[in-house]
């Protein structure tokens, strides 16, 4: 009779303890707004938040979070941890394709849809997103999500985003997408941790501690550009255009919920499913935006979709975590 009568209790102090996270990460994102409409941030620094974030601290934080969390025997039970983020993602591109097309969408719009569609913002707002509702456990399975995620962003949705482009000299293929996505810093520095796990190398205590300062760095830098982004493109122009409520059913729906379907599926329980379909629900990655700019695709339509599925998220996180 007791725990019956605690449950209520559970999900009251469930739902706060959310709600206390999603209003962390919406002041930090709401200091890049700040930070944007006072000046100190401009559109030139655009570029360097994003290397220093992506090619500097994300790479250290990889490489720190990784060796410190895993083992080689966990390395190993890790792939059904990649196979899920894999299913949800690739049936996440069939259904956004099905959707883009039953939409009619304009042509410069329909890869971008996709990507918006498919992918999530496993990074810039997922990561401090999970640390704050799960605690730094949570990191590695983060770091799981982002692998599969990232390339597969890369590999498909930069192949749908060039597609909605117009024609900008010589398309990228397949497999130069593949080759430049594994000399990234990032990527590397998975490939540099997952050597050590498997050979039971530790990474010295020197580079352990470095790593992990500067890999602290990608969760302010990630919410700061965040929330510029969404004072650039200006809150007053905001609008649903066509496509967005199904984008949004996509990401905040769709996504989490097939993740919870193949966690069950696969036996993937406990933190590992809690931080994924977290991961799942997370708004477009905001990787879309640039590509869309240097594709020639509709630019616009990335950014707004950007900042309104950023901007819900604050909402559907505290929702999503009673279900979890």
């Amino acid at each position: 009779m007791r725990s019956v009568s605690a449950a209520p209790y559970v999900i009251m102090q469930t739902f706060f303890n959310s709600v206390s996270a999603v209003l962390v990460i919406l002041l930090m994102t709401a200091t890049g707004y700040l930070l944007g409409r006072i000046g100190y941030i401009r559109a030139e620094h655009k570029a360097m938040i994003t290397k220093l974030a992506v090619n500097v601290a994300l790479p250290c934080m990889c490489l720190s979070s990784l060796t410190r969390n895993f083992t080689r025997a966990s390395l190993v039970e890790a792939g059904t941890l990649l196979l899920v983020s894999a299913l949800v993602q690739l049936v996440g591109v069939l259904i956004s394709t099905a959707i883009a097309r039953l939409l009619r969408l304009p042509h410069n719009r329909r890869g971008v849809f996709v990507a918006m569609g498919a992918f999530s913002n496993s990074t810039f707002i997922g990561l401090p997103m999970c640390v704050e509702l799960f605690g730094d456990a949570a990191v590695p399975y983060v770091m799981c999500y982002y692998l599969v995620n990232t390339t597969l962003f890369q590999l498909l949705g930069a192949g749908f985003i060039e597609s909605s482009g117009r024609p900008k000299g010589e398309k990228t293929g397949f497999f130069k997408r593949l080759s430049s996505l594994l000399v990234r810093p990032p990527m590397l520095a998975i490939l540099a941790a997952m050597t050590l796990i498997w050979f039971e190398l530790p990474l010295p205590r020197v580079l352990q501690s470095y790593t992990q300062y500067i890999g602290d760095m990608v969760s302010p830098l990630g919410l700061l550009y965040t929330g510029y982004i969404i004072y650039e493109h200006g809150l007053s122009n905001l609008r649903l255009e066509k496509g967005f409520p199904a984008l949004l059913a996509l990401r905040f729906i769709a996504a989490p919920a097939l993740c919870l379907l193949f966690c069950a599926l696969l036996g993937v329980e406990g933190l590992a499913r809690g931080v994924f379909t977290v991961e799942a629900a997370m708004p477009t990655m905001t990787q879309t935006v640039v590509l869309s700019t240097m594709l020639g695709a509709d630019e616009n339509y990335a950014a707004q979709g950007a900042a309104i599925s950023a901007i819900a998220c604050f909402g559907v996180v505290p929702i999503l975590m009673l279900i979890v």
